[in-house]
């Protein structure tokens, strides 16, 4: 069974990377400072058949051992690890991602594939868009001007007034964990 998580870095396009509870745990690396491969994460020419978008990798932080990342809340496997022996740490590991195009991310976020559990990174950011796309429909955004260091752009901005200032807080502090695991800002374009 696969999970799928969602990634999205300031300024960047959104990210999937998933996990296999079939494969193997341990990574053959010991290495605690650098990023190695995620023993477990799918390969990203697999995640693309579920998913199509760009290939590429991510390196992230996660709640960790020393031989491998702790299994996310959503992965299921048939035969549990063992408890561990220490307590766990927050250590890079490096994901293969699919990078979805922003005009595909909402048909991506709300994707039903057989056979695949959604991270509760993704259900959030399907949540988050969701709210964003409201928000443009009933015209609660304004033009904003960003001085960035290549030059100004015009973004549009939301304008948050009574309940919607409620409901972001809620988004805000609802936030999984593992929607900050990234840890790259993307470049802006």
């Amino acid at each position: 069974m696969l999970v799928v998580h969602a990634l999205w870095p300031v300024g960047g396009d959104l990210s999937l990377w998933a996990e296999d509870s079939d494969a193997p745990v341990k990574s053959s690396s010991q290495a605690r400072r650098s990023a190695r491969p995620h023993p477990f994460a799918v390969p990203a020419d697999v995640l693309a058949a579920t998913c199509p978008g760009a290939p590429g990798d991510e390196e992230i932080l996660l709640p960790s051992l020393r031989s491998a990342p702790l299994d996310s809340p959503e992965l299921v496997r048939v035969s549990p690890r063992p408890a561990p022996r220490s307590q766990p740490e927050l250590l890079p590991w490096t994901v293969p991602v699919v990078r979805i195009p922003r005009s595909a991310v909402r048909a991506a976020l709300t994707a039903v594939v057989p056979d695949v559990r959604r991270g509760a990174s993704v259900d959030y950011l399907a949540t988050l868009a969701g709210f964003a796309l409201d928000l443009v429909e009933r015209g609660r955004c304004v033009p904003t001007l960003i001085d960035y260091d290549d030059g100004p752009r015009a973004l549009w901005r939301a304008a948050l007034l009574g309940p919607d200032v409620a409901a972001m807080t809620s988004l805000v502090a609802g936030m999984p964990p593992v929607c900050r695991a990234t840890k790259s800002e993307a470049k802006r374009s």
